[in-house]
C-alpha cells in the first residue's frame, strides 16, 4: 500500500463500503455464455465484473459499474483491461498485493484496494458451511479477504462489503470438455500409461507412441491407445483452436486443464458462496446459461437475459 501511494491515488475500501445497502448487483463471472447475454438488457443495471472482462468491450457499448482486476496490473493487457474500465468510468478495485505494490502512474479514475489472504477451499459440499462460517467476510477485514478458489468469491464478497443484499450470477458455467490443442505426457517407459494434456502452447505429438510402441510391456494396451488418439489428433485438427470454456477465445491459455477436477473445484466455491450469503442475508441467484449450477436457485423467472 505504501508502494502504491506514491505513483497512483488509491483509497481503502472501506471507503465505498455499504454504499449500495438494499441494491442488486449483477456479478459477471467469465464463463461462454456472456458471449449470448443481450447487454442491452444490462445497460440500466448495476454490474460486477472481473478480470479479464475487458475482452467483452469490443463486442458492447456496455461497461460495468463495478471492475475487479485481482491480477498483476503490471502486466501489460492486464494494465490495458483496467484502463479500459476506468474509461468507462467503472468503479475499480485492485490487490496491490499481486503487483507488489508496484502500479502504474497512468492509472486515474475511481481506485480502491483491497487486501487478500489466499484461498480456503472446503474439502467438500458439506464442508462449505464451515469454511464460510469462518472465512466469508463481508466486513472489509483490515487483515484482507479469504477467496475460495478463484476471484468470483472474492468479488461475492466485495458486493456484500458494498451493501448489495442480493447478488444474480450471471456466466458462472461450469467448465466444459472441449480439446483445444494437445500433446502427449509421457509417465515412465510404457506408452500404453501415457496421456493427454490439453495445452494451447504444444503442438500434439504422436511420433514418441510409434516410435515406442514395439518395446511396451502392454502392446495391446499401447495399440488400442494409439488407434484412439490418432482419431483424437485428427478430430482436434478440425476443431477451433480457441478457449471455449471462457467468454473469449484469448481469456485463458489453461482453462481445459482437466476440466473435472476445475467444475468440482468451483461447485464447492459456489456452495460457499452460497453458505456465506446466506449468513450475510443476501439473496444469491443464479442466471447462467451453460451448465446450470444446482445448489443456487435459478433467475431465470425474474428476468430474460440471454439472447439465443
Amino acid at each position: 500500500m505504501q508502494n502504491c501511494q506514491d505513483v497512483v491515488e488509491i483509497q481503502p475500501v472501506t471507503n465505498v463500503a455499504g454504499e449500495y445497502s438494499g441494491e442488486t448487483v449483477f456479478l459477471l463471472a467469465p464463463g461462454p455464455s456472456l458471449q449470448y447475454v443481450d447487454f442491452e438488457q444490462l445497460e440500466n443495471k448495476t454490474t460486477f465484473a472481473f478480470n479479464h472482462a475487458h475482452l467483452l468491450y469490443d463486442q458492447t457499448a456496455w461497461r460495468p459499474t463495478f471492475f475487479l482486476q485481482n491480477h498483476d496490473v503490471r502486466r501489460a493487457n492486464i494494465r490495458e483491461g483496467l484502463k479500459k474500465s476506468l474509461k468507462g468510468d467503472a468503479i475499480c478495485f485492485i490487490n496491490p498485493q499481486k503487483s507488489a505494490g508496484e502500479l502504474p502512474k497512468d492509472l486515474n479514475g475511481e481506485i480502491y484496494d483491497i487486501e487478500t489472504r489466499g484461498n480456503r477451499r472446503p474439502e467438500s459440499t458439506s464442508d462449505a458451511a464451515r469454511v464460510a462460517a469462518r472465512y466469508w467476510n463481508v466486513d472489509c477485514p483490515e487483515d484482507g479477504f479469504y477467496s475460495f478458489a478463484s476471484t468470483l468469491g472474492l468479488a461475492a464478497q466485495l458486493c456484500g462489503a458494498l451493501g448489495f443484499n442480493e447478488i444474480v450470477l450471471v456466466g458462472a458455467d461450469l467448465y466444459r470438455p472441449f480439446p483445444i490443442k494437445t500433446r502427449l505426457i509421457e509417465y515412465g517407459d510404457d506408452p500404453g500409461t501415457w496421456r493427454i494434456r490439453i495445452n494451447q502452447e504444444h503442438p500434439f505429438d504422436i511420433s514418441p507412441f510409434i516410435e515406442y510402441i514395439q518395446q511396451s510391456r502392454a502392446p495391446i494396451a499401447s495399440s488400442v491407445n494409439l488407434v484412439y488418439y490418432m482419431l483424437l489428433y485428427k478430430i482436434l485438427n478440425i476443431l477451433p483452436t480457441r478457449d471455449l470454456n471462457h467468454l473469449h477465445p484469448e481469456y485463458s491459455n489453461n482453462s481445459g486443464l482437466d476440466y473435472q477436477s476445475r467444475n468440482r473445484l468451483y461447485r464447492l466455491e459456489y456452495a460457499a458462496v452460497q453458505e456465506g450469503c446466506n449468513q450475510s442475508g443476501i439473496d444469491l441467484w443464479d442466471a447462467s446459461l451453460i451448465n446450470r449450477l444446482d445448489m443456487i436457485p435459478r433467475y431465470d423467472n425474474k428476468w430474460e437475459l440471454y439472447d439465443c
